[in-house]
């Protein structure tokens, strides 16, 4: 399906979700974003391919798109969906901001089960053309496994309209159930330690539960929202080893200040 024009209101860019969301995970969330509405057809739904979908929206940058999408479900800006065994994907408010020109063509992708949830208003007449894991490039997969590859691509798992498992390795179990916007759950030491073995990373699972169990879950002066968002960071730049400079070792502290900041590393002498 070849791109389409879309619009982008002005109040995209003083949405607060958005950008939390952004220095949280530590991905070009925004700019992904709309460029996936790009990719959508007139119903907001579009082929959950994340490698494909990079190409066309991030060709150039060291990202990996699966991550995106699964930050994107996880506070609803999209949904995945699985139709005989293919995976698709739904904007749920793209058809109350996007002004479809009526010669768009029909949507030749499936809706999701819940279909009627997602049209609150019938689609508006403009001249301009018209926003969960299976990894990888064929329209045909199930969505229960796959694999996408390249530069910033990932892989991962999920199943049903579950919420996709954001990490670069294949797994095997469906991820656990989507939280809500907003309300954050700790997890248990044993949903961190199967999550990092499911990146197959170093993140010291118990000590990362113990550093933000003993401070409330607090991320900076924020309350943590992506306890997954999290684990990536320590896996950054070594986070979670001690990184000697003129000081001594780098803090828990400085830890958070580095994931508050989405990034940045923020230590004080």
């Amino acid at each position: 399906m070849p791109a389409k024009i879309r619009s982008v209101k002005p109040e995209f860019f003083q949405h607060d979700e958005l950008f939390d969301l952004e220095r949280e995970s530590g991905l070009p969330i925004r700019l992904a974003y709309v460029g996936l509405w790009t990719q959508c057809d007139r119903e907001g739904r579009f082929e959950w391919k994340p490698r494909f979908l990079k190409l066309q929206i991030l060709p150039y940058d060291d990202v990996d798109f699966a991550a995106v999408l699964d930050a994107l479900q996880s506070r609803e800006f999209i949904t995945r969906y699985d139709v005989d065994g293919r995976c698709f994907g739904v904007v749920p408010s793209f058809t109350r901001h996007q002004l479809i020109n009526n010669r768009e063509s029909v949507s030749k992708i499936p809706a999701p089960p819940d279909a009627d949830a997602y049209h609150t208003r019938a689609p508006r007449v403009s001249d301009a053309s018209s926003t969960r894991e299976g990894r990888d490039g064929h329209a045909t997969q199930s969505c229960t496994s796959g694999t996408g590859t390249g530069a910033g691509s990932g892989t991962g798992a999920g199943s049903g309209t579950g919420a996709g498992a954001g990490g670069k390795h294949v797994a095997d179990d469906a991820p656990p159930p989507q939280q809500k916007p907003g309300r954050f759950t700790p997890p248990t030491t044993e949903e961190v330690s199967a999550y990092c073995q499911e990146r197959r990373n170093q993140v010291n699972p118990e000590k990362f539960h113990a550093h933000y169990e003993s401070n409330g879950w607090m991320v900076g002066r924020s309350k943590m929202k992506d306890w997954r968002a999290a684990v990536r960071k320590w896996e950054q730049d070594d986070l979670h080893q001690p990184r000697q400079n003129g000081h001594g070792s780098l803090s828990f502290a400085g830890i958070d200040a580095f994931v508050a900041a989405g990034g940045d590393d923020h230590e004080s002498n």
